[in-house]
């Protein structure tokens, strides 16, 4: 059987690095008790798959993780036995069975994410506007990169609670925190780490986005 959870991860989880987010989840499968299908060969490993990392710091509400198990478990009492074990920074809040391996990390290639702040609604008209064109530099390891950040943009909608941007993830991405400090240097915010949420993630082609739990649903 093939299974994947969403699951969030937060407070202090956001520090979590993606590959300690995997030891995690091992080690919550086997306090469970529920048995994940192993790999062949010398460095066998549990068949566990997961979509792409986030920047250490942010919140996700929206993480997926795929698991071969021979568990005969329906999928609400694997969630159940799941977020019984599971530490308290990663609870998983929908399973989804599917015949066929979803593939999610190479398909998924947008998220929605959220940026927490009472100033944007000030500067709606001109972070709205970033849709039409806006750039920064992105330094990294001493490297500066120009980032044209219109054309991994989306949608924007500011409201009174702060910043809703649909953005490129994957291979080619938008980084959401490198994204934050551009607009907290040229728009006046104050928006740090632990003010920024990935909401949602999606598989987008030219004429539709599709939220990943409703592509999970129609694998059912």
């Amino acid at each position: 059987m093939l299974i994947t959870l969403r699951f969030s991860k937060k407070d202090n989880g956001t520090f979590v690095a993606h590959t300690d987010i995997l030891r995690a989840l091992n080690r919550t499968f086997r306090r469970a008790g529920i048995p994940i299908n192993y790999s062949q060969g010398f460095n066998k490993h549990m068949l566990l798959k997961m979509t792409q990392p986030l920047p250490l710091g942010i919140t996700s509400y929206a993480e997926y993780v795929t698991a071969d198990t021979p568990s005969t478990l329906d999928k609400e009492e694997f969630l159940r036995v799941f977020n019984l074990h599971s530490p308290p920074y990663l609870k998983a809040d929908a399973a989804f069975v599917t015949e066929s391996f979803p593939a999610l990390a190479s398909k998924i290639n947008a998220g929605k994410f959220f940026f927490k702040t009472k100033d944007a609604i000030a500067k709606k008209e001109e972070i709205e506007g970033c849709l039409q064109g806006y750039s920064f530099v992105y330094k990294h390891a001493d490297i500066e990169k120009k980032i044209d950040a219109s054309s991994l943009l989306y949608d924007i909608k500011v409201t009174e609670e702060g910043i809703e941007a649909w953005m490129a993830t994957g291979n080619v991405n938008l980084r959401a925190d490198a994204l934050s400090r551009a607009w907290n240097t040229d728009f006046g915010l104050q928006i740090a780490l632990s003010d920024i949420a990935r909401v949602e993630q999606y598989i987008r082609t030219d004429d539709r986005s599709m939220a990943v739990s409703d592509y999970l649903r129609g694998l059912s």
